[in-house]
């Protein structure tokens, strides 16, 4: 039912939904775990994106979703750096099965921690669905530019002007290659260190309604997000300076030994 890996998930018109679980699992984890279709030339070394394929039924009729997962390769294993919904064509046939043409779904986003990100730019009152008024969001991280996306093109909530920051123009390529994710009035992106960022916005008074912070390291340690470098406590000044008073400054922590103490350093500050 499934043809070989090489092209992202190919999928037969007559899909039908014999394939068992284990079935599917064991596909997933040989297109995971190879580079084939996707991203030369750094795909083989670094990086690799897959077309992962859920099953199930909805209605008595067999459905299914399509993701697109980028994750960074490493020793100390693969790091999921960002993951987006497909939209699959209406009706599929031979022509359209190649996933690496499908779209990306901007306005919805799967993982947790992206979600609360959104969710709390609104809830904390930093941004205002139903104002008509320009609101800017400064995104510090790029991935693959799923909460850009989101903000960008996937919802019409308000009028948003966004501008995300990534120290890596080969994220940025992968963003845009991969992720659809466009340049426009209403959306900028640029290369930079985000401490040199902040630093410079502190120095030029810019001011934006909320500061998303996503900078991470690409590998295992105590404290993952954000790096050591944004918990300098002159780049928390700086970033208190470039948030208006009403705004928010929401800041993705993760640890791998359930350390808290770094969130309390930066909570300190707002």
């Amino acid at each position: 039912m499934l043809g070989p890996p090489g092209k992202g998930v190919h999928l037969r018109s007559d899909l039908q939904c014999e394939l068992s679980l284990a079935d599917m699992r064991d596909y997933e984890g040989s297109l995971v775990d190879q580079c084939g279709f996707l991203l030369r030339p750094f795909c083989k070394v670094f990086w690799e994106i897959a077309s992962i394929l859920t099953r199930g039924e909805k209605g008595g009729r067999c459905s299914y979703t399509v993701f697109r997962a980028l994750r960074r390769k490493g020793v100390q294993g693969n790091l999921l750096l960002s993951y987006a919904r497909l939209i699959p064509p209406e009706h599929l046939t031979f022509e359209n099965v190649d996933t690496r043409t499908w779209q990306i779904d901007k306005s919805w986003v799967h993982l947790y921690y992206a979600r609360l990100m959104i969710t709390g730019a609104f809830f904390s009152g930093a941004l205002d669905s139903s104002s008509t008024a320009t609101q800017k969001v400064l995104i510090l991280g790029l991935g693959g530019g799923v909460i850009n996306n989101f903000f960008s093109d996937g919802t019409d909530k308000g009028k948003l002007h966004v501008t995300s920051v990534d120290n890596d123009p080969i994220m940025v390529k992968i963003a845009k290659k991969w992720y659809d994710l466009n340049e426009s009035s209403r959306h900028r992106v640029v290369i930079d260190d985000a401490v040199q960022f902040v630093s410079k916005a502190a120095a030029t008074e810019r001011k934006y309604d909320v500061i998303l912070v996503d900078v991470c390291y690409n590998r295992v340690r105590k404290l993952m997000c954000p790096i050591d470098e944004l918990l300098n406590d002159t780049v928390i000044n700086n970033m208190n300076k470039i948030v208006k008073n009403h705004g928010a400054v929401i800041v993705n922590v993760v640890t791998s030994d359930g350390t808290i103490s770094p969130f309390d350093h930066v909570s300190s500050y707002i």
